[in-house]
């Protein structure tokens, strides 16, 4: 947090419990700049934002005086930070929008476009503001450190989806390694046992060890040890990824001499590029290639053939993160809770069933 910050904080706490009554001038810059141990540049950034709030009245040459002791705030905000643009966000949204109308607190939206740079530049921002807390979709690569060396003990953080390993920060997210254990066990069913895996990197994002960990252990406990090679790991990289980086895991996958009779997919993106791959390679899906995804975004219902995934409840998402930033807002206990929410599993066309 930014020095001026702390002492805005601290001036602004000693005016809402009247510690400075209205009307009553408030330490010098001087006496703050020693107080503090601080440079006057410091003091100045607080006070003047005191100023702007109307907390405080500054007369030249005479000092700064309290304006409106117990002020309360006209209007709280809540921000929520997502990756895109993507359909599903707006259920995200949603969600999360209507329990901060029932807590009267305004919604601000920041998009990153998956970029770790536009995200720690719109966090700085953020902090900088009078925001109440934020809600993060974040996006994590092989050495994204932007929420490493931040903690929320000041502005409330609620993580979406997905959160950096080993954090302290509450989360709100699907719960992976179930979802993927049963979609795991729902190929088998159908007849499959040549299965192949296709993943992001399984750090930092804790979401996909977690769909990794559900589907290795579907298949241990079913008995089907993969085959060597089965396994397709995307390389960690410090930049998005495109359907460039896909292209030659899956195409490895689909011209093994052993292709597997399907593929488990770790998300709906993974699974929709290894659908267009396979048909440009004349493969016919799912009479050739079985493919499923887990996400179950808007495209998923609208490919050729539709996508068999898992749904995560994104509405129910956004909602939960919402309520649990509202407590946090409310009763300024810092509780650190990591909640799971049920997924579904969304039978569609992309499976061909063995038996």
């Amino acid at each position: 947090m930014y020095k001026y910050r702390r002492i805005y904080e601290d001036l602004l706490n000693k005016i809402l419990n009247k510690e400075y009554k209205d009307g009553e001038r408030i330490p010098s810059e001087e006496k703050l700049c020693e107080q503090y141990g601080v440079s006057r540049v410091t003091v100045n950034n607080a006070v003047s934002k005191l100023q702007k709030r109307g907390y405080l009245d500054r007369r030249v040459g005479d000092g700064s005086y309290v304006r409106f002791a117990g002020k309360e705030e006209k209007q709280k905000f809540v921000s929520f930070i997502m990756l895109s643009n993507q359909p599903e966000n707006n259920e995200i949204v949603a969600g999360i929008s209507e329990v901060l109308g029932r807590n009267n607190i305004k919604l601000t939206v920041s998009v990153s476009h998956d970029d770790a740079a536009n995200e720690e530049r719109i966090l700085r921002q953020l902090e900088d503001s009078d925001i109440s807390g934020i809600i993060c979709y974040p996006y994590l690569d092989a050495k994204n450190n932007v929420w490493g060396a931040k903690n929320d003990k000041n502005v409330p953080i609620v993580f979406l989806d997905r959160y950096p390993e080993k954090s302290l920060y509450s989360s709100v997210q699907a719960n992976s390694y179930d979802g993927m254990y049963d979609m795991t066990e729902y190929v088998i069913e159908a007849g499959h046992t040549d299965i192949a895996y296709f993943t992001m990197p399984l750090s930092p994002l804790m979401t996909m060890k977690e769909r990794f960990d559900g589907f290795r252990d579907c298949m241990n406990a079913h008995g089907l040890p993969c085959k060597n090679g089965y396994i397709s790991v995307l390389p960690p990289q410090l930049r998005p990824y495109t359907e460039d980086d896909f292209m030659p895991n899956i195409i490895a996958l689909l011209t093994r001499a052993d292709r597997p009779s399907v593929i488990v997919c770790a998300n709906d993106v993974l699974a929709l590029n290894c659908i267009r791959t396979a048909q440009t390679l004349g493969l016919r899906v799912p009479e050739d290639i079985s493919v499923t995804g887990f996400d179950d975004t808007y495209h998923s219902a609208h490919s050729t053939p539709p996508l068999t995934t898992m749904r995560q409840p994104f509405y129910a998402m956004g909602q939960t993160a919402a309520e649990m930033l509202c407590d946090r807002i409310a009763n300024g206990r810092r509780v650190i809770s990591k909640v799971y929410l049920e997924t579904k599993l969304i039978e569609r066309e992309s499976v061909l069933r063995l038996r």
